[in-house]
This record gives structure tokens, sequence and C-alpha cells, in this order.
């Protein structure tokens, strides 16, 4: 089997960013070097004769177009994020890439040749596309920290000290923010955590108060009721939950860690670290490794082994494994998930957004994930599958909101889209499906993006495959188009679509198509046409087909153990020197929108209908089968739903009728022969 990657376009090697309009890449005339990543803008890019696009490209949005002219293949990836690109000539894909975000293609009656030949293709949906500002929520002051419930239905925010409650839980339908619950605290909530999947809050308070200055909270949708805590004297910097929800950790104004156990909503002291050296611990920057065994901790004051891992035994020893200075002091950090990496925001150096590897005993900087930022990081999160990365930074000129995919082939930040906030980012964070980003700012707010989709629509154009194919997304094909499988298997994942356009045909050769339900493969007109040409049609529920029509070319093989029902009005065709093979267990329903009897058609004698254990329906229009050749083999089911002779299934006295040794033939309703 071979070996699943995922299709938006992959693998680019970050060297710089170039936003511009009517940019022309390499040379029309002359070879040259390979061209730097690039991220185009605005109209009329090209990809000239010679551009020799190694390091990969991508478009910033809808807006941005760009024709490819290169005789070179592409790698390094590319990133369509909504835009067009026109093909002057074919468009070939190597190494590892991914398709993600949709887009439009212009073929020109080019080929766009996916080149994997040892991995999956997949068309994903968006988690890529420009940001927009769903909704937003002041809280009256500076938002130091906030959270996602596991369900995306909640947010808690934590804010400084100011006038009013410090404390805020916002519902959120996916459209409106609103506040559900408070409290106040005599001094500013520092951070908050949800637990990864329950309804209980932990909280961190700034400095010394009476009572507990790390809390455990319960939410019953309405109500917060506090349900344990700790006292320890000091402020609370950072708290964070394990993976699994079994420990808390929390650092301290006093440069202690501390490891809570928690049970049925209360916490126990497990473990305590005073770190030697360590200033006082930034703001939400404690994050615990996927395997519970090590915790990675910022100080957000002392530039000297700033950057920390800490090793949990599960028990009562919480030791440091290792330290590093990477130049500057921390201001965020988050591990990402099943992953040795580390990503860290800095507030100096020429590179303030960092990935470290981590290993037992070393932390090293992974200097090809460098982006080129220049301004204090406050804020890192990867999503929930570790693909994506977002970070917020102080506000300057250009995007303080930016969302990066982390490419593992070379082990790269690949921008992705940006926003520009009126303020600081002091907090961002995924919602757990990761089709939302909130962020928590100076300017007060807490605010909700989403992240704009679209299709990917083909215009005379010729995918080419050398891998499997997973199609997770609507995919549009316009006017002429194909899909050579080269014996690959299109996979029609649950959000799968493949449409045809009024007026348009797609000619489906060489490959499985694997998936088919319900109308996941649709003509969208009565004018539009589906070719399938040796290839297997696999059902997993029951799939209509009820507009246009279908070629079916050379071998074709419809399997699967449920309906196949043909509702269209337009006639299909089983063409010359060809054959239809419908397999065991299935049904094929005839039960067209219009009184025809005749809407499937066959050339001459070798066009060839097979029924291999197959149950032929149709309903009170009736079928007439002609000019072919009909095949019965197994226990074949023959049934007209119709009553009067004028409703019955005919087989012409031109069809060629042929009955295998082993048919065994049930025939219910009204029949001619």
């Amino acid at each position: 089997m071979k070996i699943v990657i995922k299709l938006f376009f992959l693998q680019l090697f970050f060297l710089k960013i170039i936003y511009s309009a009517s940019v022309t890449l390499g040379s029309d005339t002359t070879s040259g070097a390979a061209i730097a990543y690039t991220q185009l803008d605005g109209a009329e890019n090209k990809i000239a004769n010679y551009g020799l696009m190694n390091n990969g490209f991508s478009l910033r949005d809808s807006a941005t177009t760009c024709s490819f002219d290169s005789v070179y293949q592409a790698s390094g990836g590319f990133f369509p994020i909504g835009g067009k690109v026109f093909l002057n000539r074919d468009f070939n894909l190597a190494g590892n890439h991914i398709f993600v975000g949709g887009g439009q293609f212009y073929g020109n009656n080019n080929a766009l040749f996916l080149n994997n030949s040892d991995t999956t293709e997949e068309f994903l949906p968006g988690r890529v596309g420009p940001l927009y500002e769903i909704a937003n929520y002041t809280t009256g002051d500076d938002v130091y920290s906030i959270s996602w419930t596991y369900d995306d239905r909640y947010i808690a925010a934590g804010r400084d000290s100011g006038t009013g409650n410090n404390l805020r839980i916002l519902g959120f339908d996916g459209s409106s923010l609103n506040l559900l619950s408070s409290l106040l605290f005599a001094n500013d909530v520092n951070t908050v955590a949800w637990h990864p999947s329950q309804y209980y809050l932990a909280i961190g308070i700034q400095a010394a108060i009476t009572g507990f200055e790390v809390r455990i909270y319960s939410w019953n949708g309405t109500t917060l009721s506090q349900t344990s805590g700790a006292e320890i004297g000091t402020g609370v910097r950072a708290v964070a939950w394990s993976r699994d929800g079994n420990y808390l950790a929390i650092s301290q104004s006093n440069d202690y860690v501390r490891v809570y156990s928690f049970s049925a909503g209360t916490i126990t002291l497990q473990a305590s670290l005073l770190l030697t050296g360590f200033g006082t611990a930034a703001r939400d920057a404690i994050s615990w490794d996927s395997t519970g065994q090590y915790i990675v901790v910022g100080d957000g004051s002392t530039a000297t082994n700033s950057l920390r891992v800490l090793y949990y035994n599960g028990a009562t020893s919480l030791t440091q494994n290792v330290a590093v200075s990477p130049g500057s002091v921390i201001q965020t950090v988050d591990w990402r998930p099943n992953s040795d990496l580390i990503a860290v925001g800095l507030s100096a150096t020429t590179e303030r957004l960092r990935l470290y590897r981590f290993a037992s005993g070393s932390l090293t900087d992974v200097t090809s994930a460098y982006v080129g930022e220049i301004y204090t990081i406050y804020s890192v999160n990867w999503s929930n599958n570790g693909n994506y990365l977002v970070s917020g930074r102080d506000d300057q000129a250009g995007n303080d909101l930016k969302t990066y995919y982390f490419n593992s082939y070379n082990n790269q930040l690949l921008l992705l889209a940006g926003f520009e906030v009126p303020s600081d980012v002091y907090c961002a964070k995924w919602a757990h499906g990761e089709n939302y980003l909130a962020t928590g700012d100076q300017g007060d707010y807490v605010r909700v993006y989403g992240i704009t989709k679209r299709d990917l629509d083909f215009y005379d154009t010729d995918l080419i495959l050398n891998s499997d194919l997973n199609i997770k997304m609507t995919a549009n094909f316009f006017n002429s188009c194909s899909i050579n499988g080269n014996g690959n298997r299109i996979n029609l994942d649950t959000s799968g679509i493949i449409n045809i356009g009024a007026g348009s045909s797609l000619t489906i050769k060489n490959a499985e198509i694997y998936g088919l339900s319900k109308q996941n493969l649709k003509c969208l007109s009565d004018n539009s046409s589906l070719i399938v040409q040796n290839c297997v049609l696999t059902l997993t529920s029951n799939y209509l087909f009820d507009q246009g029509s279908i070629l079916f070319d050379k071998d074709v093989i419809i399997s699967g153990t449920n309906f196949f029902t043909y509702a269209s009005r337009q006639t299909s065709t089983i063409n010359s020197d060809s054959r239809l093979y419908l397999s065991q267990n299935l049904t094929f329903s005839y039960a067209p929108k219009r009184n025809n009897k005749d809407l499937i058609y066959m050339t001459d004698v070798s066009s060839g209908l097979y029924l291999d254990g197959t149950t032929l329906l149709s309903t009170n229009t009736g079928l007439r089968l002609s000019a072919g050749s009909l095949f019965l083999d197994n226990k074949v089911t023959i049934s007209a739903l119709g009553i009067a002779l004028s409703e019955s299934i005919v087989f012409n006295s031109d069809l060629t009728l042929n009955i295998l040794a082993s048919a065994n033939l049930d025939l219910y309703g009204p029949i001619e022969i």
C-alpha cells in the first residue's frame, strides 16, 4: 500500500517571501539558478520559460494570478490558496507536495502532472487561505491568555486587573461571541487553560492573593464553580494540561515549576523544581510533550538558559533535562503534538520565531525553519494535528497574526496567510477543529477568525496521476478535462465531491474511483458528460446519477453491495468494443426522470452489459435493451416494478442474450424477451 501524503502542494524551501504584483520569475531566454521560495501577490505574475522553481512558490489569495510557462519541473511545493493559475505548457510537479485551500487552474489543454510515485496525493479542504474576522468581544483591558474548550463551544479569556471582571467565559456559535460568565480577581489573570476533554478550567493569577493563586473551576454551560486550587504564595505565570488531562503543570514568578495530578476536579501536588538561574517565567510559556514525560518552559526575564526542558517521571520527581540560550528572553512556547519539535517566540534577535528539536540532553535550533521574523513574538500555537502553526506578534508594519504550514520533509515553516490586527497580539490559539483561530490583544479584544475556503476548479486541464489521489473537498471540472489515473485509485472521502460543469465533459481513465456515494460524482447539468474508460467504480453506499450522461468505454466495472440508481433524462452509452460489468450483490436501478425506456444505449453487438450476481431493477417506466450483448452469470435478479406490459423490461430481438452455465435467474414483473 502506498504512503499517504496530502495534497495542497508541499515541500517548499523557505528562503524568503516576496509580496508583489506583475512579477516575472526566471527568464524567457536564459537559464539561471533556482529561485527562492516566493509568495506572489496581485495580478499578471509569471513563471518564465526558464524559471527554475525548485524552492516552491504560492499565491497569496483569490485575487492573485500567475501564468506558468516553465520548461522545468517544479519542486519544493506550490500553494494556490484560492488564486488563479494559467498553464501555457505542462506543469510538472515533482517531489512531495500537497493541494489545499482551493484555487483555479486554467489548463489551456495542457497537463498537470502529479509526480509522487511513492505517496498518495490529496485534495484537501482549506486550513489554508486568507483569514477574516468573524466576531469580536471587548473585555475592557489587555487580554493575556485565551483557551478553547475541547468542543470549541467556549473560550476562556484572562486579562489585566484593570476595570471590571478579569476572567471571562465567552460562547461561540460560529458567528458571534457572547459573554456567559465572569469573575473578578485582585490581580491579573495571567493564564487560562481548559482541560483537554472535560469542562474544567485552570487559571493562574499574577501575585500572591488571599486564597489560591492557581484554581480549578468546573463549567456547566452557564456557571463557573471552583472545585480545587493551590495557595503557593507567589504569582502563577503559566498553566498547561498534559495531553491526557491527568496532570497540570504550572510555572511561577519565583523560578518554580510544579506538577499536580488531577482527578474529578481536584489537583494534588506531585513534584516541584526550583530552576537555578531562571527569572520570571513568561506568560503561557509552558507546554507538555505528547508522552507526558517532558515539559518545556520559557524564561521571560533572563536570556541565559531561558529555554528549558524538564523531565517528569510520572510520580514525585521533576528534574531539568536540558537548557539553552536562544539569545533572548522567551515570550511563548508550544510543543508540537506527537513530535520532538518546540515552537518558541522571542523578544529579540533577528529570528524571533524559532523551532527547536528536542532529544534527551539536547535542544537544537532548526535553522531551516527560520522565517526572518524581526518583531517580538508573543504567542505560538500548533494546530491539533501539528500541521499548522499560528503566531501573534508585536503590532508593526505588516501582518501581526500569521499562519504557517510545517513541511516535515525539509523542516520548514511556510507562510500561508496573515492578518493585520490593530494592536499587539498577546495570545493566539487554534480551535481543535482547526476551522477557527482566536486571539487576545493589547486592544482589549478577543477575536475569532475564519479561514476563507474555496473549491478547486479545473478548466481544460488534464490531470496525470502517478500515485493514488484522495479527494476531501469539492473539485469542479469545466469545459473539457481529464484524469488519467495510470492504474491508481481516486478516493472520494466523505467530504470529497467531483462536479462536472454545465456543457462540460470529464474523462476518467485507468483508475479505480472508490467511495461513490449519494451524488459525489455529479453532472451539474443535462448537457454535462462523464466518460469512464478502463475504470472500476466502487460504491460504498447508495449512489444516484440524475443529470447528464455517461459513456462507458473499454472495460468498466461497477462494484459494491448498494444501489446504483440511474435517474438522468439523458442517454448513456456502452461504447463499441466495450463492456460494462455489474458485480455481485449490486443493484442497478433504472429510474429515469422522464418516461423513456431507451436511455441505456448499446452501440452494437460488441457493446456488452454483464450482470454477474446482480439485481437489475426498473421502475414503472420500464427498460429496453437493444443492439448489444447481455451476459447473465450466477444469481441474477431481474425485476420490473411496473404492472402493465408497457411498463416491462424488454430484451429486444436484436439484443444478443448470453445465459452462462452457472446462471440462476429470478424474474419478477412484466418481462419481454
